[in-house]
């Protein structure tokens, strides 16, 4: 019974979106090097990190999860068309089309823009240097000034070339799902399922297992229909002993992870921008399952769990090799 309690009281708050949950814990990881080797042994949600490149002894985490896929696609090999077929591959069993030939073209014009650019401004330097010299020497440079402010014209000009690219390359980007690993199966549906290793056995009861919607409402420790009332469908309230052991069970997640795991426990915002949510890849393809809110021209979400904000407190952050690993629960 005490079982079917805590089942009861974590689907709740799961039901409840509530982010103190187990599931919710909120871990965010940040690995030496050499854990990566064993990072699926770690945590499901360590696995999803991107391997960083060395900056010298430091590691750049200003793009934590590299938006989405972006990471796994590109991290170790770029855009190129050996990389991006190989992907494409992979997507393929998760009957997405990766549009290759696509996005090929757009790097190849983002190349083209940012090297004329490039010239624009090497020129536009140079002409800019020779101005002083000139003028030491007496001459006229009125025709070198205008040459150097219709040079400025046209960087400013491929620099806006340069971001619409960029934009509509990175729209393009966020929109891939994650690949499947390699060794993943193929299959139709969940039958196709590959057993790897199985551990214990399936506990047999006696008497007919109830759902955990029935035992709380038999024990009036969850009421579905008030939390319509006061929120809509899918959102709970909780009572009475039910309601306790939710809190104990945070209670006793938080300190597992501080006290037996090395975690530093932090409190983080419900509400998040939509920056955090691009980070964590939940934005912009879930945008339809998430809870917005606004203010003036600014987009604001609710946290789907604390696994959001957690990784968000160390973006655009560059880390000290030494400041490694971080562990944090929320």
């Amino acid at each position: 019974a005490a079982m079917h309690l805590v089942r009861a009281a974590m689907a709740a708050a799961m039901v409840a979106g509530l982010t103190s949950c187990t599931r919710a814990a909120g871990t965010a990881f940040a690995y030496h090097a050499s854990m990566f080797s064993n990072i699926n042994q770690i945590s499901p949600f360590a696995s999803r990190l991107p391997k960083f490149g060395m900056m010298g002894r430091k590691r750049q985490f200003s793009k934590l999860i590299l938006k989405g896929s972006i990471s796994s696609m590109f991290q170790s090999k770029g855009r190129t068309p050996e990389a991006l077929k190989e992907t494409a591959e992979l997507l393929a069993r998760k009957k997405f089309d990766l549009d290759v030939d696509a996005i090929l073209a757009i790097e190849a014009e983002r190349k083209v823009v940012q090297s004329k650019a490039n010239e624009l401004l090497h020129e536009r330097n140079t002409k800019s240097k020779s101005i002083g010299m000139l003028k030491s020497k007496g001459e006229d440079v009125t025709s070198i000034l205008e040459e150097v402010e219709g040079l400025k014209s046209q960087v400013q000009e491929y620099e806006g070339k340069m971001k619409e690219i960029e934009v509509k390359l990175e729209d393009m980007l966020l929109h891939i799902p994650n690949a499947p690993h390699e060794s993943s199966p193929v299959g139709s549906d969940e039958t196709e399922n590959v057993e790897i290793y199985k551990w214990g056995e399936p506990k047999k009861f006696n008497f007919p297992v109830k759902d955990h919607v029935d035992i709380g409402a038999g024990l009036k420790g969850m009421d579905f229909a008030a939390a319509t009332k006061i929120s809509g469908a899918r959102f709970v309230t909780l009572q009475g002993q039910v309601a306790q052991l939710h809190r104990a069970l945070a209670q006793f997640m938080l300190d597992t992870h501080v006290q037996k795991h090395g975690y530093s426990e932090v409190y983080v915002p419900y509400i998040v921008n939509e920056e955090s949510l691009v980070g964590t890849g939940q934005l912009p393809k879930f945008a339809d399952d998430l809870f917005m809110t606004g203010h003036q021209d600014r987009k604001f979400y609710l946290i789907p769990t604390a696994e959001v904000p957690v990784t968000n407190l160390i973006r655009d952050t560059v880390l000290a090799e030494e400041e490694l690993p971080l562990k944090f629960t929320a």
